[in-house]
């Protein structure tokens, strides 16, 4: 499978979980590991209008390392509280909409 491939498969993944209704929060993206990195929908654009050149490419070495510079500077002000699941839940609800594109419909 090519890259081109890989970026139609995410896309149809992805098409495939909002039909079922997964297009809310941990459900949102859809990947495909590719190389020694990911292959990812982007945020805030309906399934509807995602097109195979949409898909974001995310080497891993970098989000691994944004993802320990954030720990790094959360540590800097303390331990980082861990919210429980009721915690995560409203979280998650509070943040359903954000990054959705002007005049996106479900």
């Amino acid at each position: 499978m090519n890259e081109a491939e890989g970026r139609e498969r995410v896309v149809a993944a992805a098409r495939r979980l909002h039909e079922r209704g997964g297009e809310s929060g941990a459900l949102r993206h859809a990947s495909l590991r590719w190389g020694t990195g990911f292959l990812v929908t982007p945020s805030g654009l309906p399934c509807g209008r995602m097109r195979a050149e949409d898909i974001v490419r995310v080497a891993l070495a970098e989000r691994v390392e944004a993802l320990a510079r954030l720990y790094c500077r959360a540590l800097q002000v303390g331990e980082p509280v861990l919210l429980d699941e009721v915690e995560m839940a409203q979280v998650v609800e509070k943040f359903r909409a954000y990054g959705r594109q002007p005049g996106f419909r479900r």
